[in-house]
């Protein structure tokens, strides 16, 4: 018996946690029992990604998708092209399904609602990986989570406030946490931090705080900007490194582009980023990175990490890339922070407020021992708690009682 075809299906093409995460994830798979493929629906970077890690990929445009989730609110320009392309979507889903013939469809992301109804309706088990809150109370959100569930054959959870969303739904729910190759983020990654200073422009003892992620107000970086104006007042050598893309190439020649040009608006967030960091009279003190790839040693070049998000993430990949590190975490107490962190990892403070932000962050860059202490239990929490080994054998446990189950009716039928 041959290895079990199972298909991922992520939305977009963009490189950022949910999608870098089910990559690790199908390079990781034992591959003598389980044969991933990966479909992509729009071109990105995330295929060189999956080239990088040798993951069959390819795009396949399944345009309609469902945004909605505790970070992304509902808008009706999300709306109506969702229920344009409902249709088409589900019968191209349909058609990826024949063409493939898995015995596994893994959906990455609560959007694929679309996608998922063409699926079932090919009789394909769904394996459906939540990274997002998705039920946050909210009568859409219970709907939401109600759909995934009538949907999928099992909800896996990335952390457990994710999960609480999906109580006394129809469906099985497992918590299974986001993980972290250790290989990409040790010595080897920290031997690079000092040529990653030297490019950046950062002096080699100066102390500084970094923040990862695609920049938006709801992660905090206009907060972080504001506490940064403070920390400098006790730190007044510290840097702070932006590290996140912007919009696609491209783009300011596109019509959009071009209309915010001749009214004068910045292009995107990271570029009002700029902007406001300007205002403030601290451009001298940020660095704007971009996107990395290798963020072990980005991360080997900061002193702490900030994780000032407004709104409740499913899980923040940055937290675990910090703790491998060995780098403590100043984190909004929201979410799964807590329950990512520990009692040693990081520090906790309210989402939102600056002062608190940037006197926890003055606390730690004050304070090396406690960040060297703070360090070494993060990383001794991701080695027990956040392996991608751990990882791996989790959902593989899952496929393996799909599996058996998808057998065992077949055996039925054809007794």
């Amino acid at each position: 018996m041959g290895a079990a075809r199972v298909l991922f299906i992520h939305h977009g093409g963009a490189i950022g946690g949910a999608s870098v995460s089910m990559l690790h994830l199908a390079a990781a798979l034992d591959h003598g029992r389980y044969a991933p493929r990966v479909v992509f629906t729009r071109a990105g970077p995330i295929l060189d990604f999956a080239r990088e890690l040798a993951v069959p990929a390819r795009v396949v445009p399944l345009r309609s998708v469902f945004f909605r989730s505790a970070h992304v609110p509902l808008r009706a320009r999300t709306v109506v092209p969702f229920l344009v392309h409902f249709w088409p979507t589900v019968r191209g889903a349909q058609a990826l399904v024949r063409a493939e013939r898995p015995e596994l469809v893994h959906l990455n992301t609560s959007v694929l609602i679309p996608v998922a109804i063409g699926v079932r309706r090919e009789r394909v088990p769904v394996v459906w990986h939540v990274r997002e809150v998705v039920n946050n109370g909210s009568p859409v959100g219970r709907l939401e989570s109600n759909w995934i569930a009538r949907l999928a054959d099992c909800v896996v959870a990335n952390s457990q406030v994710v999960a609480d969303g999906f109580r006394g739904r129809p469906c099985p729910v497992v918590r299974v946490h986001n993980a972290i190759d250790l290989n990409r983020f040790g010595d080897r990654a920290a031997g690079r931090q000092g040529a990653l200073r030297n490019e950046l422009g950062i002096a080699p003892d100066a102390p500084v705080v970094g923040i990862i992620g695609s920049v938006q107000a709801v992660k905090g970086h206009f907060v972080f900007a504001e506490a940064a104006r403070l920390v400098l007042a006790a730190v007044p050598q510290a840097v702070f490194l932006v590290v996140g893309g912007g919009v696609a190439e491209g783009y300011a020649g596109s019509w959009r582009g071009r209309l915010k040009r001749r009214l004068g608006l910045p292009l995107d967030a990271r570029e009002r980023l700029r902007q406001r960091v300007a205002e403030l009279g601290l451009a001298e003190r940020f660095r704007f990175a971009g996107f990395r790839q290798d963020v072990g040693p980005v991360i080997a070049a900061m002193d702490v990490l900030a994780f000032p998000t407004l709104a409740a993430e499913g899980f923040g990949r940055p937290l675990i890339e910090a703790m491998a590190m060995g780098r403590p975490v100043v984190a909004s107490d929201i979410g799964p922070s807590r329950e990512i962190l520990g009692d040693e990892a990081g520090l906790l403070v309210p989402p939102g407020d600056a002062g608190t932000l940037a006197g926890a962050l003055t606390s730690l860059l004050t304070d090396a021992e406690r960040r060297a202490r703070m360090g070494r239990a993060g990383r001794r929490r991701v080695e027990a708690q956040f392996t991608l080994e751990q990882h791996v054998r989790a959902i593989e446990s899952i496929y393996d009682e799909l599996l058996e189950r998808g057998a065992r009716r077949g055996a039925g039928r054809s007794g």
